[in-house]
């Protein structure tokens, strides 16, 4: 793609890396080479929620299951 696509790109809180319309993640310098005229959307790619995402949601569930009053306002 060298231009800025005309949607706006999905962008990873962890890695950094948009979403193409080809459903994979790549780094921005790869996807678009001309400026971005359109809003970034905040995201989360597939190998950053098994890398951090899951693990922390499952110790939440699972100090829910141990406390279940007060374990998710921590």
């Amino acid at each position: 793609m060298n231009q800025a696509p005309p949607h706006p790109l999905r962008q990873c809180n962890f890695c950094r890396r948009v979403q193409t319309e080809s459903n994979q993640w790549q780094h921005l310098t790869a996807v678009v080479s001309a400026p971005l005229t359109n809003a970034v959307i905040a995201a989360i790619c597939p190998r950053c929620y098994e890398d951090h995402v899951r693990s922390h949601l499952a110790g939440l569930f699972r100090a829910a299951v141990k406390e279940p009053s007060c374990a998710l306002m921590a």
